[in-house]
């Protein structure tokens, strides 16, 4: 069960987004014009109208504290309270003419956000990449997560930067299982550098092999011929004001590197923001 939505100043991050059903808000305007309707023909009310009636009031409380529509709460529990001893329709259409407007006002001053149909899959999905991947690299798969949450709602240049951080995870990895020593110089860390250096490295290991390298070196080829790809759509100065990413530019970016994520977890792992391998080379 979903604890309710926490309305506060300051940033926040997508993860702190909850998913809210456009049938729950409209399941209030329904409860408040179902009891409208009741108070109209109250001349004719049973005791079963009126446990309609509480369980609508009820149900106008439980959905305006979730979303924060403190007022309007506040409203509907009091009317529910007087509602036991109170029997005259006019004080009663009075009173749901007040709480109405209170529920209308509040909603004006909240804004909900909305996500295409087709993109529900990306929002909040936590393996985008695969099980293997959600396992062996959580650090990196939480990147994934805001990604595909950036891509659901359009943020496609936040997208492919959490992207870049995943993918700076993967490389560390690659590096510390083919032995590849970190460069201390920044500028020598993008992410197109690092691909240069795995691909030097394979070179390296197939001309002079090391030690199990003959077990390896296909999965090591397959990956680096899988990031070689991601190079295309993707460029070193992400972070830069240059560089916008569209929704055609992000999702090429986005499918290009799960099909390398995928294929690194076979064999790769992180622990602790280290890389843990399964491969031998």
């Amino acid at each position: 069960m979903k604890t309710p939505l926490q309305w506060r100043l300051g940033l926040i991050s997508l993860r702190d987004v909850q998913t809210y059903e456009a049938a729950r808000l409209a399941s209030i305007s329904r409860c408040l014009t179902s009891i409208g309707i009741a108070i109209l023909n109250w001349d004719k009310h049973t005791k079963k109208e009126e446990v309609k009636i509480k369980n609508w009031l009820s149900k106008v409380i439980s959905e305006s504290e979730f979303i924060g529509l403190n007022l309007t709460k506040r409203g509907a529990q009091r009317f529910l309270d007087k509602f036991a001893s109170e029997k005259n329709s006019n004080n009663l259409a009075g009173d749901l003419d007040t709480l109405s407007q209170r529920f209308d006002d509040e909603i004006e001053a909240i804004q909900f956000f909305y996500v295409r149909p087709e993109k529900l899959s990306w929002f909040e999905n936590t393996e985008s990449a695969g099980e293997q991947f959600k396992s062996k690299f959580p650090k990196a798969n939480a990147e994934l997560i805001e990604a595909g949450n950036c891509f659901a709602l359009a943020r496609y240049t936040a997208c492919v930067f959490h992207l870049t951080r995943a993918l700076e995870i993967v490389l560390s990895s690659l590096h510390h299982a083919l032995n590849i020593p970190e460069e201390t110089d920044p500028r020598n860390n993008t992410w197109g550098r690092k691909l240069g250096r795995i691909s030097d490295k394979i070179s390296e290991n197939d001309n002079n092999p090391p030690a199990g390298w003959s077990n390896n070196a296909a999965f090591y080829k397959k990956v680096n011929a899988l990031l070689a790809a991601v190079k295309t759509p993707l460029r070193d100065d992400t972070v830069h004001i240059a560089t916008v990413y569209d929704e055609t530019g992000a999702g090429c970016v986005f499918m290009a590197m799960l099909g390398a994520l995928n294929q690194v977890a076979t064999k790769l792992s992180e622990s602790n923001g280290r890389a843990v391998t399964e491969a031998t080379t």
